[in-house]
């Protein structure tokens, strides 16, 4: 769950230089060579390293400790990081394309979702009761038993109150008593509204479990890597956005000031084992695991007078009387070692001017609460096409300690210029070892996943005028290539 703080724009410039400190090769050649060295190293083959563990082939210690600063004395870095290897005798390096859903896959999604409902075209007009409702609430707020609250903006806004009003009295007068539901179109068909010509969506909204839900499948609706499938089953306000997640997810972090209800009884343990068995259904075995994080969905929510977003701020009150659940995030194993997960998307241009379409990272979440699976979200599903090598090659961490070492300080450099009016303090306190989707050249439809280093932490701005402030995010801090030690950029994918 992020907040809104004073210095994001500070931290996004921070971390911004990493897409700009590597720039795109004006040669494609150059990038497609240095490709070719880094399969042709991968699958070099050491006689001293065979019969032994990943960990022990590349002496990589439990811990990795050292200190260092920048050129101007405006960066330091503190590193106590537990180094994590997967327990694997090798990693490997595979070619991934992508994966549009198909028809059968649409239907097994439907079956296992909607549970024998029907599925209806999205209908976003409202009834008399439901304009009704919404009065009754703008009207406390008129003669003051209920805060104003329009959305957010200036509590004290009674022009915009009374506009809002206004308008909800006018949309009465024609208002249905019902909705007529009309059975959707449940094979892939092109949008009503054309983005891309050749698109195909399935899209409606059932009842399951008693409660308002909308199923969604894209093929292609923005773009032609615009490939998603959304299913959420939750009691919340669906007026105008019937794709909105109602549940905020809360960070490990977050967790240390707050009480969880007693009268939530799920373990960490039945969520998993709730969202492993849709998998199961829907045919999905090469996914794992990666995160386990709560959620909560606010009271408003659940009585329809409100849409939470995913990372949006809740009060202590909500989260007292809220609707409690579990989010879950899969991701890609290869050999039973995932893709390392981070908050970057990939979607990033190449070079300014850019027209190709940003291809995202895959992306696989789960809301479960104790009725099941309230929220589910798959993005740009991979095809595994082959194998090039089950046990890569890879740099020594020695070698990666000092790339690390000599680059972090060049790609922040720009925070360690004379005149910056801040200091930045970096602790890094996790090394991890896992793989990346990376760009393949010439290529827009498939990519390698190769092993890296990713260096987590946290950060914190020291102004030299006013308070510091420390964040923490599931972003990689810097991403190193365990193969030939050179710096990837997550934003890009290569």
């Amino acid at each position: 769950m992020k907040k809104v703080i004073a210095f994001c724009l500070t931290a996004a410039m921070a971390f911004s230089l990493i897409a700009g400190c590597q720039a795109t090769p004006d040669k494609p050649v150059v990038v497609q060579k240095d490709l070719e060295q880094m399969i042709e190293k991968a699958t070099e083959e050491d006689e001293t390293q065979q019969d032994t563990s990943l960990a022990a082939c590349i002496n990589t210690p439990k811990k990795y400790t050292t200190s260092f600063d920048g050129y101007n004395g405006d960066l330091i870095v503190n590193v106590n990081a537990a180094v994590t290897v997967p327990e694997s005798d090798g990693i490997s390096v595979a070619r991934i394309g992508k994966h549009e859903f198909t028809q059968g896959e649409a239907d097994r999604l439907m079956e296992v979702f909607l549970q024998g409902e029907t599925l209806y075209q999205v209908d976003l007009s409202m009834t008399r009761e439901e304009i009704q409702e919404k009065l009754l609430t703008y009207y406390g707020m008129r003669d003051g038993s209920i805060p104003i609250d329009m959305d957010g903006e200036n509590p004290q806004d009674k022009e915009k109150l009374q506009q809002t009003i206004e308008y909800y009295e006018k949309l009465l007068k024609e208002a249905p008593e019902t909705k007529e539901l009309c059975p959707a179109n449940t094979t892939f068909h092109a949008p009503d509204t054309l983005i891309n010509p050749d698109a195909q969506v399935i899209e409606g909204t059932a009842t399951v479990n008693e409660k308002a839900s909308y199923f969604y499948v894209n093929n292609g609706f923005f773009s032609e890597n615009n490939i998603e499938t959304v299913f959420i089953n939750a009691k919340m306000h669906l007026e105008g956005n019937y794709s909105a997640c109602p549940y905020s997810v809360l960070s490990d972090g977050e967790l240390k000031d707050i009480q969880i209800p007693d009268s939530f009884k799920m373990s960490r343990t039945d969520a998993q084992n709730a969202a492993g068995e849709v998998l199961t259904k829907l045919g999905i075995t090469d996914m794992t695991c990666v995160s386990i994080q709560y959620a909560v969905m606010p009271e408003e929510v659940a009585t329809g007078t409100v849409v939470a977003e995913p990372e949006a701020v809740i009060t202590p009150q909500q989260l007292e009387t809220g609707k409690w659940a579990y989010c879950l995030q899969y991701q890609r194993s290869i050999n039973g070692i995932p893709i390392t997960l981070t908050s970057h998307n990939g979607t990033h241009h190449e070079e300014e001017g850019d027209v190709s379409m940003p291809w995202p990272y895959e992306k696989l979440e789960m809301i479960v609460d104790e009725t099941g699976i309230v929220y589910y979200y798959y993005r740009s599903p991979y095809s595994a096409l082959e194998t090039i090598t089950e046990d890569a090659a890879l740099k020594q961490f020695s070698e990666i300690e000092s790339v690390f070492e000599k680059m972090f300080p060049i790609i922040y450099g720009h925070l360690d210029e004379e005149g910056t009016d801040y200091m930045l303090k970096v602790d890094i306190t996790e090394v991890e070892l896992g793989l990346i989707r990376i760009t393949e050249q010439n290529s827009r439809d498939t990519a390698l996943l190769i092993p890296v280093w990713d260096f987590f932490g946290d950060v914190t701005i020291i102004p030299y005028e006013g308070d510091p402030y420390q964040f923490s995010d599931n972003d990689s801090l810097i991403t190193i290539n365990a193969i030939d030690g050179s710096i990837i950029d997550r934003n890009l994918g290569y």
